[in-house]
């Protein structure tokens, strides 16, 4: 619709003239800008390459939403260090198949490293596992809505699965002590 792309870059020039520039900054982040969190993980394996096979290890590539920006870059990667075919801190250029993949790794490679890896680490690990249980609560509330009364045993499980996907977010909330 030409109506919503014209608003959307009337938005877009509004934000650009703007004095002050809006930085999306989470009161957990300190001053640090929000990024999208397969980015924060490609991050620390490729600019700490000692804690990518950790990492590797860690994550579930189910946690990984495909649909995220870098979700089929990070799923490769982790894909490559668990089979043992690249070890984090080795030449890259049998993972990047594409322009996309180079510019992001090179991106990437001219951070600077984090300082407080293993929290970062920790936090990253536990959005994803987050956002994935989220999903996966959803498509059980969908699936919950599709079901009959007359097939109340599926519907009582599902119920349960529910029950332990929430008790698990509400345990990813609490503060580590």
């Amino acid at each position: 619709d030409e109506g919503a792309v014209r608003r959307d870059y009337s938005s877009f020039q509004n934000r650009r003239r703007s004095p002050y520039p809006q930085k999306d900054v989470s009161e957990n982040n300190g001053n640090e800008i929000l990024t999208n969190v397969n980015f924060d993980i490609l991050c620390l394996i490729l600019l700490h390459p000692k804690f990518g096979e950790d990492i590797a290890a860690q994550l579930d590539p189910d946690w990984i939403d495909p649909h995220t920006q870098h979700a089929p870059f990070l799923r490769k990667i982790l894909v490559e260090i668990r089979e043992g075919a690249w070890k984090p801190g080795e030449n890259p250029d049998d993972l990047l198949d594409n322009e996309d993949e180079q510019n992001l790794y090179y991106q990437i490679n001219m951070l600077e490293p984090q300082q407080d890896i293993g929290t970062k680490m920790s936090e990253c690990l536990k959005a994803l596992e987050r956002n994935h249980l989220r999903r996966q609560e959803k498509s059980i509330a969908q699936r919950m809505t599709e079901i009959s009364f007359e097939q109340r045993d599926e519907l009582d499980a599902l119920m349960k699965e529910r029950k332990e996907i929430r008790r698990i977010l509400q345990q990813l909330q609490q503060p580590a002590a």
